[in-house]
């Protein structure tokens, strides 16, 4: 099943991956500085343990492991994090159908991944709801809902993440040989 962004053009995905690998890059940055107080004994993988908690009793432990300004900035976190999950899905998502054009055979699967990264953007946007109304009424209730989207989530962004990668390699090999074979004319 083709993605939309197989039909933009090369020039056009990179220009605008470009933009939304920046864009995640500096999002990343202040989430990780928001997310810094959150690591704890308790909460020893800091929004991550609250992400994954899947019981009431974990994620009131997590939670109470926080300070109150912590909580305040991990509530400012979740909207920014509402950006990010856009800007990195859509990244993911364009690296995908980019790397599809150097991985041969299994080219088909930067579609299907391109399509997941999509699929994780809209379990991520719910889980991001999910865990937002549990943090800020202090009522959790979704927890085990939150912590399998969680994963989820975070197996789509690493396949995507992962092909991405494996793509870029496979093309800056096939770059370098190409560049080391001799000329035609020599």
């Amino acid at each position: 099943m083709a993605h939309p962004y197989e039909r933009v053009s090369s020039r056009a995905r990179r220009v605008v991956f470009l933009a939304l690998l920046a864009l995640t890059v500096v999002l990343l940055l202040a989430l990780g500085r928001l997310y810094e107080p959150l690591n704890n004994g308790v909460a020893t993988r800091g929004i991550l343990s609250l992400e994954l908690a899947s019981t009431p009793e974990r994620m009131s432990q997590v939670l109470r492991s926080w300070s109150q300004s912590s909580i305040m900035g991990l509530a400012f976190s979740l909207g920014l994090n509402f950006l990010c999950l856009a800007a990195l899905t859509n990244a993911l998502a364009l690296a995908c159908v980019m790397g599809s054009a150097t991985v041969g055979k299994p080219a088909r699967w930067g579609a299907l991944l391109a399509w997941c990264q999509w699929l994780a953007a809209a379990v991520w946007a719910i889980q991001n709801s999910l865990l937002a109304r549990d943090v800020l009424t202090l009522q959790p209730e979704f927890t085990t809902m939150s912590a399998w989207l969680a994963v989820v989530k975070l197996a789509c962004v690493a396949a995507g993440l992962l092909y991405a990668v494996i793509a870029c390699v496979i093309g800056l090999v096939r770059h370098r040989r190409a560049q080391e074979l001799p000329s035609p004319m020599s």
